[in-house]
């Protein structure tokens, strides 16, 4: 009897215990933390702003969240929430709130208003290092707006999944000059991920142009928010300069986020015109 009766105390005093723990070091939290934002709504996708910050403050045993100053186009976004804090482990923590405000400051004339957003969140513990992840939803806004705020490279599905507006240049060893197509459209979506993390993506460019080109990257490399990538597929070629058949290509390219006016994608058919090269470059 007297050790049912322990443990049902025990049971009683743990979570105290450990909020007590997680309310003592709250502290430790306390800072500016450097990262990355990717916005999701209906009228656009995957829309990236590097280099922000979120202050967080201690307030009342919660944490306080800001992030200011994320423009996107004509609107600019500042945002705020009191968090609650919960440990899921000694080095793992959830965080979240029903009361957080974005500010939105629309372009022309839209004016300033303020909209309620839901937050979760997250702080880990690595070493001496504390990495935060939040998520801002605002449901009221844009069909259902999401502003997501992570530290390190931004992940891959959202650096490249998304419709790139540019222009297409073909070279080759039996055309006199390059061609320009100034007006194209390409798109990449994640087509696969493994158990081990690893994503392929389909790359398409349908090209009045050109024809038709359709590929499957490999594993795809990052590095300080640069992504490369290799693979294969095969164009519908649709040009006056070349045959017109179905070839196979192979692929190579490079999205840049720090400098999006460096991404290149690259398909390359070595059995037209003594190697022809069909090359997209980003124009933002």
């Amino acid at each position: 009897m007297k050790i049912r009766l322990l443990l049902i105390i025990f049971a009683t005093l743990l979570p105290l215990c450990i909020s007590c723990s997680s309310e003592e070091d709250i502290d430790q939290f306390s800072g500016n933390y450097k990262g990355n934002v990717v916005m999701n709504a209906d009228y656009f996708k995957n829309l990236v702003v590097l280099n922000r910050e979120v202050s967080v403050v201690p307030e009342n045993k919660n944490l306080r969240v800001t992030l200011n100053d994320v423009s996107f186009g004509a609107m600019r976004g500042d945002f705020t929430a009191n968090m609650k804090i919960e440990s899921v482990s000694d080095k793992i923590f959830r965080l979240s709130s029903a009361g957080g405000v974005a500010t939105l400051t629309m372009g022309g004339d839209g004016g300033t208003a303020d909209y309620s957003c839901n937050v979760m969140g997250s702080l880990t513990t690595i070493g001496n290092t504390n990495n935060l992840n939040l998520i801002f939803s605002m449901p009221d806004v844009m069909g259902g707006m999401k502003v997501e705020f992570s530290q390190g490279d931004v992940p891959v599905v959202a650096a490249l999944e998304k419709s790139y507006s540019g222009e297409a240049v073909a070279i080759a060893g039996d055309l006199q000059q390059e061609i320009v197509s100034p007006t194209e459209i390409l798109e990449i979506v994640e087509e696969d991920r493994d158990n081990a993390g690893h994503h392929t993506f389909a790359v398409q460019m349908k090209s009045e142009r050109f024809g038709n080109f359709t590929a499957k990257t490999g594993n795809v490399a990052q590095d300080n928010n640069i992504y490369t990538f290799t693979g294969s597929g095969e164009c519908e070629l649709n040009m006056p300069e070349a045959p017109v058949g179905t070839y196979k290509l192979a692929l190579a390219g490079t999205v840049n986020l720090n400098e999006p006016e460096k991404t290149e994608i690259a398909f390359t058919i070595e059995d037209v015109l003594n190697t022809l090269t069909v090359k997209f470059y980003n124009i933002p």
